[in-house]
């Protein structure tokens, strides 16, 4: 018994030495670990680029979007209905004034021609005719008149030697009668006199009728020739040789490349500095730049006297040298020049932050936000893009952050590079 309780003791002892050793070892080993050294040294600023403000007069510009039109656009239509028998010219085609287009058949144009031709012809013998009339009825008046006294005195006669039973009544009548015939007659020449006139004038209408069917009928023939109103570019042709057209129906159309202009929106914002260069006798002048061809000149032409509805600006006409090749209803970008502004600089799109500031480097190389207004784009040396911005705390020599920089805020400290 008393050597179990000792076996129990020693098996104790040993467990409470073991744990005691891992202690004293956990505890040296967490002495011993080397403690890193604390590093006092602050982050170095970030290195930025910056220019140097050079106020002067600068051309600011602003990009405008617009499409290639033409006043000078002529849609040709069919004014008689025909068959097509000729069409020389194609899509893209250049061509002269005068030049054919489209060849219709006149076959039937030349049918009623004749026709309106023949009867104009009979409306001139029908008013020859009356005129032949009158001048017959005329002559024949007075020997009418002269009849009907001769009948009214044989009847007044044969009254007197009837009322004293001389002649018979049938011989009576007889006289009457021939009287009254007689009468009539003259009362219907003096009628067809009186109405002459009349007539001659509905004749001569009906005369001038005619004549107008017949320069109606020469009009229409031809018009089976469709040439070039102008000297010009066909657009489009949709007929082809076979098709029958009819009246009104598109034959082809074209424009012309020395009346090109490109018509683009001005927004609001500028609209008032570019009316008053127009009023001071100015012609602003925007570049267009295609890709494959060389940067174009087009100088403002007129603003529009109406704003479209939902519109942000007036729209503008430009005008677009035949020789820049550009075709027409094209989409291009414009650079317009704005009026010169004094005492601004150009600096990059990157300078910029928000709508209107920029920050500059104080002689101790921290950031100071400034408020800025923007006058509009600008171009760079290289041609590239540029923002046109004024301040009056922009002086020469000012240092302007060229950086973008997400973290800019007023105060921070930079390392700043000189562009």
């Amino acid at each position: 018994m008393s050597t179990a309780q000792e076996k129990n003791r020693s098996g104790c002892l040993i467990a409470i030495i073991i744990i005691v050793a891992a202690i004293i070892g956990a505890a040296i080993l967490i002495k011993s670990k080397k403690q890193p050294e604390a590093n006092n040294n602050a982050p170095p600023p970030p290195p930025v680029s910056v220019l140097i403000a050079e106020p002067q007069t600068v051309t600011p510009v602003t990009t405008l979007y617009g499409q290639v039109t033409s006043p000078s656009f002529a849609t040709l239509v069919a004014s008689v209905t025909a068959n097509v028998i000729q069409v020389p010219v194609l899509e893209g085609q250049s061509i002269e004034a005068g030049e054919l287009l489209v060849q219709l058949d006149d076959a039937e144009a030349r049918l009623a021609l004749a026709q309106a031709e023949s009867r104009a012809l009979d409306a001139k013998a029908q008013y020859r005719l009356e005129q032949q009339r009158q001048s017959s009825d005329r002559s024949q008046l007075k020997r009418e008149r002269e009849l009907t006294q001769l009948a009214q005195k044989s009847f007044e006669r044969s009254k007197n030697l009837f009322s004293k039973g001389l002649i018979s009544q049938s011989q009576f009548d007889t006289a009457q009668d021939k009287y009254s015939r007689q009468a009539a007659a003259l009362e219907n020449r003096e009628l067809s006199i009186r109405q002459h006139e009349a007539r001659l004038q509905a004749l001569k209408a009906a005369e001038q009728s005619a004549n107008t069917s017949v320069e109606q009928a020469k009009l229409d023939l031809s018009r089976t020739t469709v040439t070039a109103p102008f000297s010009g570019r066909i657009v489009d042709v949709p007929i082809a040789v076979g098709d029958r057209v009819r009246n009104a129906q598109t034959l082809a159309t074209l424009y012309n490349p020395e009346a090109l202009e490109i018509r683009a929106l001005i927004p609001n914002r500028y609209l008032k500095a570019v009316r008053n260069a127009l009023a001071n006798g100015e012609t602003p002048t925007a570049h267009v730049k295609v890709t494959g061809l060389d940067t174009v000149p087009v100088p403002l032409l007129r603003i529009a006297g109406a704003v479209r509805a939902g519109s942000g600006g007036v729209e503008a006409y430009f005008r677009l040298p035949a020789e820049s090749n550009i075709e027409l209803n094209r989409n291009v970008a414009l650079l317009l020049e704005l009026p010169a502004e004094d005492n601004a600089i150009s600096v990059p799109y990157q300078a910029v932050f928000g709508l209107n500031a920029v920050f500059i480097v104080d002689a101790e190389d921290r950031l100071q936000r400034l408020p800025v207004e923007q006058l509009g784009d600008g171009l760079g040396e290289q041609g590239e893009k540029r923002v046109v911005i004024r301040s009056d705390a922009l002086n020469a020599g000012t240092r302007v952050l060229a950086t973008q920089l997400p973290t800019a805020i007023s105060g921070l400290k930079v390392a700043p590079i000189e562009q």
